[in-house]
């Protein structure tokens, strides 16, 4: 009878089709007795097996600590989210090392607060448990920095790093509202994980990001006297007038043309100086585009910069920062459309006015800078993205004493006074009577003839006034004593750089060094050189 109850037993516990065959035994074995030890031999059998997981379970868990005391950490991980829940036990959320694969971890509730998103930790030597954080003495963080670009979907982020852009999943801990573009995180490359957003932004390779611009109106001389009222309207929308505000008005862009020289770009990162101070967050940015803005080698780049930019100059002007947005050589980058093979060209100027006017409905202030609006395109132009155009021309003769003085160093040695010496210089610098330096002749048999007035500027002055400087102090150092400097020194130093000028002018690039008419083709220019003992020589270029 023993006999067949262990069979019994034995057909019950192995299951499957063996059960039926055990029924079959117990209807033979159908005494209240053989059931009663067929119950005690299963109930013995269960013990068993209990007191049997007991022990493995010990053994496993002795097995896990003398690994974790003993053994390399197996494991290296990163923390992409902490969960300190009130009514669950806490849990991490991590990556190991060398894969993509994210898992969940029960930690001790005091762990949360040493576990930070995108720490280092060690996992025991199968995962499952967490041994603690992997500290560099400085609790420096791990991962890379990259630039956010943009959203993929609801969990992922394209991140630029050494010249690479990356698909990285979002943590948990990475909010999807506080990234905008050109903002830095911390990711890994090999889990392909972005953990969080780090202090400051990135500095596009298309874009220059000024904060707080030192520059000043007041800092410049001959300036145009419109200046003044762009930058009180700038800085009362910038303040959010409520004199601007009952008049519904709010400023354009605005056109700055002139000559080369003539201080257009200081102009523009004088405006966005003088928006700092009125600022209602203490800051203004000047955003400036870089060399090779919008050109490049690589189909559909150039639209995903300039979507890019967009998106930055959107995101500046997001917390009521004033963004001063200047468009420099606007001729080159907005030239005129429906030129035969220049459909490139075309595409870039139609998709950066789309820049334009997604900025000025941003609140971005927009200026334009060119010394040949003939070439600029019309509609880039046109009212309403232009609604101011400022003329620098060169400067007159007050002007030019302004400049000179302002770039003269106070401690200069100079041979009578200051004010003497710079009226003197912008009086011969402006001398009515002056020789001709060059002469173009126009398509149409008419010749004009230029003098050394016609090709000062505000950079022409500046770099006189250092070329002169710099020669003062050759003299100082080989002859000994003092160099002084006086009104001969600084117009030499204009003639000099002028003559420069003078000898590299051709037909083709007359139009941007001079005052010509619109419409006025040049056909050859010619340069007046003298000669020791013969006179003056005309010369062609």
């Amino acid at each position: 009878m023993e006999h067949s109850v262990r069979q019994v037993v034995d057909l019950l516990v192995d299951g499957s089709r063996a059960i039926q065959h055990g029924r079959t035994v117990l209807e033979r074995c159908a005494e209240p007795a053989v059931l009663r030890d067929v119950t005690e031999e299963l109930a013995r059998r269960y013990r068993e097996a209990a007191r049997l997981l007991v022990e493995t379970r010990a053994l496993i868990e002795e097995r896990r600590r003398r690994d974790r005391d003993t053994s390399p950490t197996r494991w290296l991980a990163h923390v992409t989210g902490v969960h300190a829940g009130p009514e669950k036990e806490p849990w991490l959320d991590v990556v190991p090392h060398g894969t993509q694969q994210a898992r969940r971890l029960a930690i001790p509730g005091g762990a949360c607060e040493r576990v930070r998103v995108g720490d280092l930790v060690a996992l025991t030597a199968d995962g499952q448990e967490l041994i603690g954080v992997v500290d560099g003495g400085d609790r420096s963080r791990p991962g890379k920095i990259g630039e956010f670009l943009r959203h993929v979907d609801a969990a992922r982020i394209l991140v630029s790093c050494e010249g690479q852009i990356h698909v990285a999943m979002r943590a948990a801990g990475l909010r999807p509202d506080e990234l905008h573009a050109a903002d830095l995180v911390r990711w890994d490359p090999l889990s392909g994980i972005a953990f969080e957003k780090v202090a400051g932004r990135a500095a596009p390779d298309c874009l220059e990001i000024v904060e707080n611009t030192p520059d000043r109106l007041a800092n410049l001389a001959g300036l145009p006297g419109e200046l003044p009222r762009i930058a009180w309207q700038m800085g009362e929308e910038a303040r959010g007038s409520a004199l601007l505000e009952s008049y519904a008005l709010r400023i354009g862009g605005v056109l700055f043309t002139g000559p080369a020289g003539v201080g257009k770009t200081s102009a523009a990162r004088a405006l966005a100086g003088e928006l700092s101070a009125s600022s209602p967050t203490g800051r203004a940015f000047l955003v400036l585009p870089r060399t090779g803005f919008v050109l490049s080698k690589y189909h559909g780049e150039t639209e995903e910069r300039l979507e890019m930019a967009s998106e930055i100059l959107a995101d500046l002007r997001r917390d009521g920062s004033p963004v001063v947005f200047v468009l420099d050589e606007a001729d080159a980058l907005l030239r005129q459309r429906g030129r035969p093979g220049n459909e490139i060209a075309d595409r870039v100027a139609t998709s950066l006015m789309t820049v334009v006017d997604r900025a000025l409905a941003a609140g971005v202030k927009v200026v334009l800078a060119t010394n040949r609006t003939d070439l600029v395109d019309a509609a880039a132009v046109r009212p309403g993205r232009i609604d101011a155009i400022v003329r620098f021309g060169r400067p007159g003769l007050h002007a030019t004493a302004a400049i000179l003085d302002r770039h003269l160093p106070a401690a200069t040695p100079l041979r009578a006074g200051r004010s003497d010496i710079v009226r003197g210089a912008a009086e011969a610098l402006h001398d009515p009577f002056a020789s001709p330096v060059c002469q173009i002749h126009l398509q149409g048999g008419v010749t004009r003839a230029f003098c050394l007035r016609d090709f000062v500027t505000g950079a022409v002055l500046a770099a006189a006034v250092r070329r002169a400087l710099w020669q003062a102090a050759y003299g100082h150092a080989t002859a000994g004593g003092a160099a002084e400097i006086g009104v001969a020194e600084i117009v030499g130093a204009v003639e000099g750089i002028v003559a420069e000028r003078v000898a590299s002018l051709s037909p083709g690039n007359a139009a941007a060094h001079l005052d010509l008419l619109p419409g006025e083709r040049v056909a050859s220019v010619e340069r007046r050189e003298e000669k020791k003992g013969a006179g003056a020589e005309w010369l062609q270029n």
